[in-house]
């Protein structure tokens, strides 16, 4: 049978850490149900908290919906995934944030398939500045023949700045297998920066093609060991 819905509505604060999970998935014929939070004031997932959606079988993975009227931020091992195993279609990531959004810290934003179905698009719409630090991730992969999911972002001001080795900032897009990597579409009001070690990419590293990349801002800066490929 199809998995249920979830849907959380707060009127204050949302924190989700210490190992907590809110996931909808699929393991046979049937759909994943939708996960669909709604903050009124400010979201942190951290400590290897997570939010996710996923399929192992035949049905399509849910989507993830998360509306913050405050800030977000995702740090500590935090995670928000949508992930597909067979021939299901991974479900969507759909992200609203009304002020800043913060992703530090090895958190993470992620959709991927590892089988025939393709991965779930992610979309993050930020009306004010978007951060993404060390070892931090917002990616789709495949490692199947299916397509990895597009990437679409966009945001008042975006910064990047990766630590050191194993901790660089990515906005990444990459093909393991034979199936597509997804397109990059990133766009910023004011200005786009990226310092030391922040990456924005797409690639193919077996028999599947790498998806195009656009960048826009009315400023771009690409400084240290950023790029853009």
């Amino acid at each position: 049978g199809n998995g249920g819905s979830v849907e959380i509505q707060v009127a204050g604060n949302l924190n989700i850490g210490t190992d907590g999970v809110i996931t909808s998935g699929t393991f046979g014929v049937g759909n994943g149900g939708n996960v669909g939070i709604q903050v009124a004031g400010n979201m942190n997932i951290g400590a290897k908290g997570m939010v996710m959606s996923g399929s192992t079988g035949t049905g399509n993975g849910g989507s993830v919906g998360i509306q913050v009227a405050g800030n977000m931020t995702i740090d500590g091992d935090g995670w928000i995934t949508s992930g597909t195993d067979g021939s299901g279609n991974g479900g969507s990531v759909q992200i609203q944030v009304a002020e800043n959004m913060n992703i530090d810290s090895n958190g993470y934003i992620d959709s991927s398939t590892t089988g025939a179905g393709n991965g779930g698009n992610i979309g993050i719409h930020v009306s004010g500045n978007l951060a993404v630090g060390s070892g931090a991730w917002i990616a789709s992969h495949t490692s199947g023949s299916g397509a990895a999911g597009n990437l679409v972002i966009s945001a008042s001001q975006l910064v990047m700045t990766g630590g050191g080795f194993e901790n660089e900032a990515w906005i990444l897009s990459d093909s393991l297998g034979s199936g597509a990597a997804g397109r990059i579409d990133v766009k910023a009001s004011k200005s786009i920066e990226l310092a030391e070690n922040s990456w924005i990419t797409s690639d193919a590293r077996d028999s599947g093609h790498a998806g195009t990349v656009s960048v826009s801002a009315p400023d771009i800066r690409i400084g240290g060991t950023g790029l853009v490929q």
